[in-house]
């Protein structure tokens, strides 16, 4: 029997400001679609994040951040563990803040505030939301951080597809008609972003 991946989901309830798990839906359909068993998984505890093939670490207010930390005094280094030995992770905005200095050893702190829409210089577009002076995306081993909304993976599907092919799976991008109408969507959405 094939291996179903379990796509962890960090304290949902706490960490999706901006619909930042509509990230790990866009992952668990292109993985399905490629012919691939996946399952989402929200996740409360994080001291077992080994068992888990991909997790995803939203967004959240203030509030939520203490909440969190009130419950899990050790959050930040048992993520920061799971990344360091190579797990596959999307960390988004007020997390990357979090994290910035356990996992790059340094933070760059908080300047002007920017809310707008965003193209790096790699081309993945998002909104960028945020007084954060971190890059907008930056990889460090499987985890990728980024400061940019949307959700990113659905406006830039070739970064899921990344997520795939670091999972040890070849992402059926030409062969899946449902693919190929998802990534028209992506493009028309990347489009309309910046025409007003």
């Amino acid at each position: 029997m094939a291996k179903v991946l379990k796509l962890g989901a960090l304290y949902p309830k706490h960490l999706n400001l901006n619909g930042d798990h509509g990230n790990l839906l866009v992952l668990k359909k292109r993985l399905e679609w490629s012919g691939i068993d996946a399952e989402t998984v929200a996740v409360d505890d994080t001291s077992s994040l080994a068992s888990y093939d991909f997790i995803l670490v939203g967004h959240g207010s203030k509030a939520a951040w203490l909440d969190i930390q009130a419950r899990e005094t050790r959050f930040v280094e048992n993520v920061a563990n799971y990344i360091s030995s190579g797990g596959a992770a999307l960390v988004i905005s007020s997390a990357y803040d979090l994290l910035a200095m356990k996992v790059f050893g340094k933070s760059e702190g908080v300047g002007s505030h920017r809310s707008e829409f965003v193209k790096t210089k790699d081309g993945i577009v998002g909104y960028l939301n945020t007084g954060s002076q971190e890059k907008q995306l930056i990889w460090q081993n499987n985890a990728l951080f980024t400061l940019l909304h949307g959700p990113v993976l659905a406006k830039n599907p070739d970064l899921a597809d990344q997520f795939i092919r670091q999972l040890g799976f070849e992402p059926s991008t030409t062969q899946s008609l449902k693919i190929q109408n998802v990534d028209n969507l992506a493009q028309q959405a990347r489009r309309i972003a910046f025409e007003n």
